[in-house]
């Protein structure tokens, strides 16, 4: 009997999972910091495997003492950063470029461009938002904008690119929460607007997959559909056996880490101490130069008191 809830609030700076039992007891949590980076002035990116990772790196932890397997897991639920956009490589697998954190100005130029054409109040009418960075659409045309070959893209907010990284490629999905965010979802229709893909020169392709088109599949477009899914995966012994193996494979990055970590900790400390040596180095240089400078000071002071007398010498000359 599946025993287990497991749920994933990927966050801004860091990565938590909770186990809750069938009474929603918490059973279980862990946690990890995501680094987040500023490589220009209102810019805010992230490196999406480091994201993945992150996820591994938490449901490792809550299997790591073997009390709970993963075939005790009766569903996975997703809580994410909504609006940063991520796009990957379907065949590589690969982000193309750092994720664009929701609240990354970077694409502001976007914005007033296509505000000048006098979008806005089309795009308002079918998605409830304004025009702004803040969302994904323009974000999306900014990574677009910088790519030489745009064959084979997925796009994604986190909750994507996560159920594709843990369904090794099988699930491109989102939920209509997500969707909502991108500029690029008509909330009246519930499905990808054509025209506003077309405003955004965004390829449908990159969205075929998503729960909103495939309607036959999953015709609720709700976080239940996701569940649902990745509870079906779950009845899968060959999908478990790839899971269990990939938290094996975690596990052991972790200790490999962890032993590289402590090789470079024994790096730092000998760096520290060389710059302990320098530091030393440089106060007693310091030291040696502030003995000068007093010297210079005491000195002058003399010469002054050379010049007083001489000028008093002169001054008697003159008396006599």
């Amino acid at each position: 009997m599946k025993k287990y809830i497991l749920a994933i609030d990927q966050g801004t700076t860091s990565t938590r999972a909770i186990l809750f039992d069938n009474m929603q007891n918490v059973v279980k949590t862990a946690q990890k910091e995501v680094k987040v980076y500023f490589p220009e002035v209102s810019w805010v990116v992230q490196d999406a495997n480091e994201i993945w990772l992150s996820v591994l790196a938490v449901i490792a932890e809550i299997f790591e003492d073997g009390s709970v397997s993963p075939d005790e897991i009766s569903s996975i639920g997703i809580s994410n950063q909504r609006e940063t956009t991520i796009i990957w490589n379907k065949k590589t697998g690969l982000p193309v470029s750092k994720a664009i954190v929701w609240q990354s100005r970077q694409s502001a130029d976007l914005v007033d461009k296509y505000k000048a054409m006098g979008v806005e109040p089309l795009i308002k009418e079918k998605t409830g938002l304004i025009l702004d960075p803040y969302f994904s659409a323009t974000k999306i045309r900014w990574i677009l904008d910088r790519c030489e070959n745009t064959d084979d893209l997925l796009f994604g907010t986190v909750d994507s690119w996560l159920l594709w990284k843990m369904t090794l490629g099988e699930i491109h999905a989102t939920d209509v929460s997500n969707a909502s965010r991108t500029l690029l979802f008509n909330i009246h229709t519930l499905e990808w607007d054509d025209e506003l893909l077309e405003i955004f020169d965004i390829d449908r392709a990159s969205f075929k997959r998503s729960i909103f088109i495939a309607q036959n599949d999953c015709a609720s477009g709700t976080s239940d559909s996701i569940n649902a899914k990745l509870g079906n995966l779950a009845e899968n012994t060959d999908d478990i056996n790839n899971f269990d193996a990939a938290v094996s494979r975690v596990s052991e990055q972790r200790k490999n880490y962890t032993r590289k970590s402590k090789v470079n900790n024994g790096r730092l400390n000998v760096i520290k101490e060389e710059l302990s040596r320098c530091n030393e180095i440089i106060d007693k240089k310091s030291a040696v130069i502030d003995g000068y400078r007093k010297q210079t000071d005491r000195l002058e002071e003399k010469k002054k008191s050379l010049n007083w007398l001489e000028a008093e010498k002169d001054r008697v000359a003159e008396t006599i």
